[in-house]
């Protein structure tokens, strides 16, 4: 289980949970591809939060929380860490 939102100040603008590693690269796909959007919101101030809850056999593990500030440079590089471990194959 995976939770995407984009933040302003203290609050979530937008969310989204995705449940399946494939819904998390559909979404990474469409961020990078849209560039201009991506760093108008970025320098409007928006973040990106990411959360992720790796679930084996019904046990929840632990959170990684991912917090930046919203850049086609974040965006990209989450998609380079994810494709680094075999999670994604997101072409850019």
């Amino acid at each position: 289980m995976n939770y995407c939102a984009f933040t302003r100040g203290d609050y979530a603008v937008f969310g989204v949970y995705a449940l399946g590693l494939e819904n998390v690269e559909q979404l990474l796909k469409f961020l990078a591809s849209e560039k201009p959007l991506v760093n108008s919101l970025g320098a409007a101030g928006y973040r990106i939060f990411l959360e992720s809850y790796p679930v084996v056999k019904g046990v929840r593990g632990y959170v990684r929380p991912f917090d930046e500030s919203l850049s086609i440079n974040i965006v990209e590089r989450t998609i380079d860490v994810a494709k680094s471990l075999g999670l994604i194959n997101v072409k850019r």
